[in-house]
């Protein structure tokens, strides 16, 4: 448990900001799961990189932009930082309050919770890699979301293997030409990591003991002459094993051009819910003058 609660400094006035993107004012009226991503403004040179991850960081809890500068790369440091200003800013309109009047903290496990306001009964969660940040909002039960860039470096081990896969899982993944092993590796990843940060558990909870229901185009059809089956959203069901047997609904998409989102929350069994995706432009994060600039 971190000691001190990740709260920003109140602005002089906690009214909330006029000119909100339409795509962070759907946090307002959420229903189901949300999920909403950005990526970076792929014309940034030096000096608007830096002026770019100025303006995430305004507003955020000092322990926040301590942690993001304590990140060595330029691109790890932008990724934290966007993701923890949507954060920010999806919640406050969600709940009402200003982004820097939030006060979070994070479990044993390192899972970020509201102290303040308590009692929303709002899950939320976040994750962020190369070039994307997302954060997912739930009002109906436990939310985690992973995003990967599939040209993050696999190195595809037995050790890791047995960690993350079924042995059948092992076998599909062994039949696939080797170019493309990584890649199919990443999406059960992906999906099993939202499960396990849904969860609450994270990286200590066994990826093996969780079994997918899942369409599974490595296993189902040849994704390799159909690209469109690898492009395609996908929902199913996860069931983690241990202690005890629990029950999640998944989504999967992979997000062009290059990276994997996937989503597990808590619903009624008979729900058939798509969580709302929205894609934001960087600036839509940024303050008035940045964003305009």
């Amino acid at each position: 448990m971190i000691p001190t609660a990740l709260a920003a400094t109140p602005p002089p006035s906690t009214a909330l900001a006029t000119g909100i993107a339409p795509a962070l004012l759907s946090a307002a009226a959420l229903k189901g799961p949300g999920i909403w991503t950005v990526g970076p403004e792929p014309s940034a040179g030096p000096t608007d990189s830096e002026r770019i991850l100025a303006g995430l960081t305004e507003g955020l809890a000092p322990e926040e932009a301590e942690q993001c500068r304590r990140l060595r790369r330029p691109a790890d440091q932008w990724a934290y930082a966007a993701a923890h200003q949507l954060l920010r800013r999806l919640l406050a309109i969600a709940l009402g309050v200003a982004p820097a009047a939030l006060m979070l903290d994070r479990d044993p496990a390192g899972k970020p919770f509201l102290v303040w306001p308590a009692g929303s009964g709002l899950h939320f969660n976040l994750s962020h890699t190369q070039d994307l940040a997302a954060v997912a909002l739930c009002p109906t039960g436990r939310v985690g979301v992973d995003v990967e860039a599939e040209d993050r470096p696999v190195v595809l081990d037995p050790a890791l293997l047995a960690f993350a896969l079924h042995a059948g899982e092992r076998d599909v993944l062994a039949a696939l030409p080797a170019p493309c092993r990584p890649a199919a590796f990443l999406r059960r990843w992906t999906v099993r990591e939202a499960v396990a940060k849904a969860d609450g558990r994270g990286l200590s909870l066994p990826f093996a003991a969780i079994h997918l229901t899942l369409p599974d185009p490595d296993r189902d059809g040849d994704s390799h002459s159909d690209p469109e089956a690898r492009r395609a959203a996908v929902s199913g069901e996860a069931m983690v094993t241990q202690p005890q047997a629990q029950a999640w609904r998944i989504w999967y998409r992979p997000i062009a051009p290059r990276h994997h989102l996937a989503l597990a929350w808590q619903a009624a069994p008979a729900a058939s819910v798509t969580p709302r995706l929205c894609r934001l432009a960087l600036r839509e994060l940024l303050p008035a003058t940045e964003g305009q600039a």
